[in-house]
């Protein structure tokens, strides 16, 4: 399944980032969420038998990333806005929206998340991978 097919089998909605980590030596960017749900069907419908609790989304053969802006750190929200192969070297555009919020001024900024990588998969809390 290609990372576009394999997105629209995940499910998000009420969830947040609770870290984002660079693995440089395995070129891996890991999203990890409170919660991933998988969609089995046309739509989420409340299923819940493979629900990953404190899970990854693991980008694989990252060739390149980008934060906007920069300095304010995920920590609400996570939504997958586009996934679309560039046509150069099988690479594929991720583009996530993250919430930032601040307790201190009660307000909350969208960090756009841009990443260049082959593939997507998910992970368990404890790093196992997920494929399909």
């Amino acid at each position: 399944m290609n990372p576009i097919e394999f997105c629209r089998t995940i499910y998000l909605g009420d969830r947040w980032c609770k870290q984002v980590i660079f693995d440089g030596v395995a070129r891996e960017i890991k999203l990890q969420v409170d919660l991933i749900s998988r969609v089995r069907g046309n739509q989420w419908n409340y299923y819940a038998d493979e629900d990953i609790p404190d899970g990854f989304l693991v980008l694989e053969n990252v060739a390149e990333f980008e934060f906007k802006p920069q300095g304010s750190l995920p920590n609400d929200w996570i939504e997958v806005v586009s996934v679309f192969e560039t046509g150069e070297d099988g690479d594929y555009r991720f583009e996530f929206s993250l919430g930032s919020s601040s307790e201190a001024t009660a307000q909350a900024t969208e960090v756009t998340l841009i990443v260049f990588a082959k593939q997507l998969c998910l992970a368990d809390a404890e790093g196992q991978k997920i494929w399909e």
